[in-house]
């Protein structure tokens, strides 16, 4: 993914500087993520054979940008972390899925102190996976959506009970199938910025709404169509089950709207646009 750049520099940039683009280009084939490598080689193809300095610092702030998108998908919230503590969390999150003992992975995730919160079970799953003390890390380490405890612990159970789970969650066919029909249909709304902010397919509800609420309650009272647009698409591009969409918009509703005529006209529109893009349920 990386391997042109990497080539490039040999020779030009110090080695300790070409280790860091190797993990790098080793993070991102990880995780099958190949924007960053599409990135760079547009901006090479630029420049011709000698890049500038400026060119590099480019390049070095877009395989930033692109962790960063990383740990968003993650829910991880890290906080005056370096480019290597990123790729250190990382890293250490892609040895959860493989990882021998899970066991113990399931027992973290489930501890059901009062006292332990998501961020504290994430700091312990990645000192355990890892080996690195928490010491070296927790300080950096800002916040961690329940929802990805969750997907631990269903990554824990099913590795315990002989079944395969991608860590990635990948978003079925007919998720993406479905995600594209409303696209072209109605190609606006909180779903399309969270698509262009970094969101991949198959994201917890949840945490979606919770970053995209403010922007929902605001249009009520005068943009029920736009309400209902974004309340679709951030259904269909989450980790809801296509056979809940419907009843998972009307709670959604009535969670965030307060005006009855507000909550009934975008409900309307809502059964409008599933029926449109193919959901029946």
């Amino acid at each position: 993914m990386l391997s042109t750049l990497i080539k490039t520099l040999d020779g030009v940039w110090c080695e300790t500087k070409l280790e860091l683009l190797d993990r790098l280009n080793k993070l991102f084939l990880s995780y099958e993520y190949e924007t960053p490598g599409i990135a760079v080689n547009y901006l090479l193809q630029q420049v011709g054979s000698q890049p500038t300095d400026d060119t590099l610092y480019r390049i070095m702030t877009v395989l930033e940008e692109n962790v960063d998108i990383l740990l968003l998908n993650h829910t991880i919230g890290l906080q005056n972390a370096t480019l290597q503590e990123k790729i250190f969390i990382l890293e250490s999150v892609r040895l959860i899925e493989d990882f021998e003992d899970q066991e113990r992975i399931y027992y973290l995730c489930e501890d059901d102190s009062d006292d332990v919160d998501s961020r504290d079970r994430f700091v312990e799953i990645i000192s355990f996976v890892s080996g690195v003390s928490s010491d070296n890390f927790e300080h950096y380490v800002w916040s961690v959506h329940d929802s990805f405890i969750d997907k631990c612990l269903d990554i824990a159970k099913a590795n315990l009970d002989g079944y395969d789970y991608d860590v990635l969650n990948s978003p079925s066919i007919e998720r993406v199938e479905l995600f594209k029909s409303y696209i072209t249909k109605y190609g606006r709304g909180a779903a399309t910025l969270a698509i262009e902010a970094g969101y991949r397919l198959n994201v917890n509800y949840s945490f979606l709404l919770d970053n995209n609420t403010a922007m929902l309650s605001s249009m009520e009272p005068h943009d029920s169509k736009f309400a209902a647009i974004s309340i679709v698409g951030l259904l269909i591009m989450s980790d809801t089950p296509l056979e809940d969409i419907r009843k998972k918009s009307n709670i959604t509703v009535s969670q965030i709207y307060q005006t009855p005529v507000f909550k009934t006209a975008v409900l309307n529109h809502i059964s409008s646009i599933l029926a449109e893009v193919g959901i029946n349920g």
